[in-house]
């Protein structure tokens, strides 16, 4: 049976939880499967929780998105998942603050 466990990734802007997001991803890849994604905003920033099990699994990417509109937001986040085709996107996450909005895709690639 496989072990379970979780990343938590914090950044005060959304780029910085990109950068941090993209570089475990590399770290770990091949090495776990990412089994759920939760992403919570605040004044302060994004917390993004990254549950995995140990063992094989895909190589991954991941996007992260913010905008201070949720139809801009859509727009960015849709014309960019163009571009990440053929990769198989299966966990999203967003979260909101009075700033606007942030999404998180991660893709197996």
């Amino acid at each position: 049976m496989p072990q379970s466990a979780v990343k938590l990734l914090f950044a005060s802007s959304h780029s910085a939880l990109a950068a941090d997001l993209e570089a475990w991803l590399q770290e770990t890849a091949e090495q776990v499967q990412i089994t759920g994604i939760s992403l919570d905003s605040n004044e302060f920033g994004h917390c993004l929780a990254v549950l995995y099990d140990l063992g094989a699994g895909p190589v991954y990417t991941s996007r992260v998105w913010f905008h201070t509109q949720h139809w801009g937001l859509e727009e960015e986040a849709n014309a960019e998942l163009l571009k990440l085709s053929p990769a198989k996107c299966r966990l999203i996450a967003i979260g909101s603050n009075k700033y606007g909005h942030c999404l998180c895709v991660v893709a197996e690639t």
